[in-house]
């Protein structure tokens, strides 16, 4: 399972792993979470630990189940 969501500096995966649920920026990764609304949290308050986004002024991002959904299978790039 992979969610999805565009933002204005890139679009934001957080994608199952066998580890836990990894968080992306468009194809870098940043973290790993061990649920998807955990990496949620980091991206909404703008604790990522990825500097560029952790940086900008506030920005609204929509909550986690308003994101885009694909199963594992189309997770591609």
């Amino acid at each position: 399972m992979e969610y999805r969501h565009k933002s204005p500096i890139g679009t934001f995966k957080i994608r199952q792993a066998e580890d836990g649920w990894r968080l992306f920026i468009d194809n870098t990764a940043v973290s790993t979470y061990p649920s998807p609304e955990a990496a949620y949290y980091d991206i909404s308050h703008q604790s990522t630990g990825w500097d560029e986004w952790d940086r900008l002024s506030l920005i609204d991002i929509p909550e986690l189940p308003k994101w885009e959904k694909r199963p594992a299978s189309e997770n591609g790039n």
